[in-house]
């Protein structure tokens, strides 16, 4: 646990992120995660004596078998914060509105997971997010920080949306309003700021992020029930949809980014989404393999 002491949050973050990623199966290393961003939360709320504080942030115990949080702290503090943390999760096809402690909105798709204090501490305002949602935060001088498993993302007084799903390779975030600074987890110092109708994109194998200008409004028209793809390549039609429907959606190795479609996906099911894709592109077949994943392929009709 040495190795942990006298280093920055940010690095333990990072650290902490490359020990688990092959340690833990998903669900169990999201739970993982969520727990290590929230002790670092109130660790921030306390006063540790001595230099051994980050003991109470990241106080990791290897184990035979696995890696656990230390949950019980044995040293010296002086509490001065206290506050409970509340979970709120969608289904598939499920949407959430939540109102926060200082009267923000946050919208929450489906397949996800917002964790928030129920009173903001006095210095920083933070929620911890897996999946997707839409944010309308109220300007305040201290700052609004969502974080991710791959993303730090900083807030005066915004609207904007962050994507991080754990089954999809690419994360997100886009901005409506205002601006924000978007980094990846662990490097806050390499900071990128948005300007309205950007997104920030990063995918699996990529050495930095991509910027691209988008139209925001439609992106974010999830929130109203509606899924609009505008140009869209096959690789984010099923990374989108796979994340709606609760579902793996694969796409065949040469057609990722061959076709580009533009449809909107109101209240249909899978079944209904898949004719959609198939009457406006009769060039591609769907297929499921042994473990339920569906498969999109190149047709074989002559």
């Amino acid at each position: 646990m040495d190795k942990y002491w006298g280093q920055s949050e940010e690095n333990v973050i990072k650290r902490f992120r490359e020990a688990v990623t092959d340690r833990f199966p998903a669900q169990r290393k999201e739970i993982v995660w969520e727990r290590l961003l929230r002790s670092i939360w109130q660790a921030r709320a306390r006063r540790v004596s001595g230099i051994r504080r980050w003991a109470a942030v990241a106080g990791i115990v290897l184990l035979t078998g696995g890696i656990y949080l230390w949950q019980t702290l044995s040293l010296p503090e002086k509490q001065e914060y206290k506050t409970e943390w509340l979970t709120l999760t969608t289904n598939n096809e499920e949407r959430l509105q939540v109102t926060l402690p200082d009267s923000s909105s946050v919208w929450l798709n489906a397949n996800s997971r917002l964790t928030y204090p129920k009173a903001f501490m006095p210095q920083q305002r933070e929620v911890v997010l897996s999946g997707e949602a839409f944010f309308d935060i109220r300007p305040e001088k201290k700052a609004f920080l969502v974080r991710t498993e791959r993303l730090h993302v900083s807030v005066p007084g915004t609207r904007f949306m962050v994507s991080d799903y754990r089954n999809t390779e690419t994360v997100e975030a886009i901005l409506l309003s205002g601006s924000v600074k978007v980094a990846t987890t662990g490097e806050p110092h390499k900071a990128t700021t948005l300007k309205p109708n950007q997104q920030w994109r990063l995918s699996a194998g990529d050495m930095q992020a991509q910027i691209h200008d988008i139209d925001a409004v439609s992106r974010a028209q999830w929130v109203t029930g509606q899924i609009i793809f505008e140009d869209a390549s096959l690789k984010d039609i099923a990374e989108r949809l796979g994340s709606w429907y609760g579902i793996k959606i694969d796409v065949e190795k040469g057609i990722e980014t061959m076709y580009r479609l533009t449809f909107v996906i109101r209240n249909e099911t899978w079944t209904q989404a898949r004719s959609v894709i198939q009457m406006i592109l009769p060039e591609v077949a769907f297929a499921e393999s042994d473990d339920k994943t569906k498969i999109i392929r190149a047709s074989q009709k002559k």
